[in-house]
């Protein structure tokens, strides 16, 4: 139950829509506000190990024809009445069985049809000492890629990368954490 909205039930069903300051508006499920296209908050986190390599996923798609993008390690809408740091802790140990993880924060990527009118942010893994890849709890393949390999799959692969990578590579926001 979130401190925020203490008489409501079964509020992890529910996001905040929010406005263009990401200040909350109203409380709605996350399909009904993607359905509208109306702005809500979403995390991403970018899992490295301390060989600087960074842990990519690609979720098994319902279709057989359709190929999955790579994205990055953990990607959610932040439930109403849940910070973001929270929901990406929160993310980290039900996807990855990773607890006691500190997070940085990085770049915010603000509203647009990319990203699905989302306010979202980005979280970098820190203190992780060493990362057994293991089958997410979902079936996603995993890759683990270092700077320059990352360089080559957006040099030569662009497309088989999510819209939430291609930003995050094109804005540079992971250079400095993969140096």
């Amino acid at each position: 139950m979130s401190p925020l909205y203490p008489s409501l039930k079964n509020l992890d069903a529910l996001i905040e829509v929010v406005d263009q300051q990401d200040t909350p508006l109203l409380l709605m499920s996350a399909s009904e506000a993607q359905r509208l296209r109306l702005p809500y908050r979403a995390i991403l986190v970018a899992i490295r190990d301390s060989h600087g390599k960074v842990l990519l996923r690609r979720r098994k798609t319902k279709k057989r024809e359709e190929t999955a993008e790579w994205e990055l390690s953990c990607a959610c809408t932040v439930p109403a009445g849940i910070s973001r740091e929270e929901t990406a802790l929160t993310a980290l140990a039900k996807e990855w069985n990773l607890r006691g993880i500190g997070l940085s924060q990085g770049t915010p990527w603000l509203p647009c049809p990319e990203n699905g009118n989302t306010f979202t942010h980005l979280y970098l893994t820190v203190g992780i000492k060493h990362f057994i890849t293991t089958v997410p709890k979902d079936g996603s393949e995993t890759l683990l890629v270092d700077q320059e390999e990352l360089q080559g799959l957006f040099s030569h692969f662009p497309d088989s990368l999510s819209p939430a990578l291609l930003w995050a590579l094109q804005g540079r926001h992971l250079s400095e954490y993969l140096a």
